[in-house]
């Protein structure tokens, strides 16, 4: 395989998880239209939004470099590497959109919100504050 054909791949996967993802939100308010009270909201609010922060191309090269064995640790720090600063919640809608596995948005809040104070106790990341919020970024 040469270089073009290797660049036609990386576009063609590329565009495969920038409609995954778009099928997901459709898939969302799908559901959201037939039973609203099966829907967590902290599950649901990435796919609701029109356009979060990044750019569609960039979450779908993101989810080609993401890797869902990453600690927990790893996983924050990769998200902060692409949005720069955010809350745990910001993280944790982050990992949604690029990882289609993680099925209770919930728990990943909970357990983001844990590591990544953690990780600001330990000199790990830096922390600004928002009101009452914790806005993390990478030191």
């Amino acid at each position: 395989m040469d270089a073009q054909d290797k660049q036609i791949l990386t576009q063609l996967k590329v565009k495969r998880v920038r409609l995954l993802v778009e099928l997901e939100r459709v898939e969302i308010a799908i559901k959201a239209f037939e039973n609203i009270r099966d829907i967590d909201p902290l599950d649901a609010l990435p796919y609701l939004m029109d356009e979060v922060e990044q750019d569609m191309d960039e979450l779908a090269v993101a989810t080609l470099m993401y890797n869902p064995k990453m600690t927990a640790e790893k996983k924050i720090l990769f998200v902060l590497g692409k949005i720069k600063r955010g809350t745990a919640l910001d993280i944790t809608e982050y990992l949604l959109r690029v990882d289609k596995d993680i099925k209770d948005g919930k728990a990943l809040y909970e357990r983001i919100t844990y590591v990544s104070s953690r990780m600001f106790k330990f000199d790990k990341l830096a922390v600004s504050k928002d009101g009452k919020k914790n806005v993390y970024y990478l030191k």
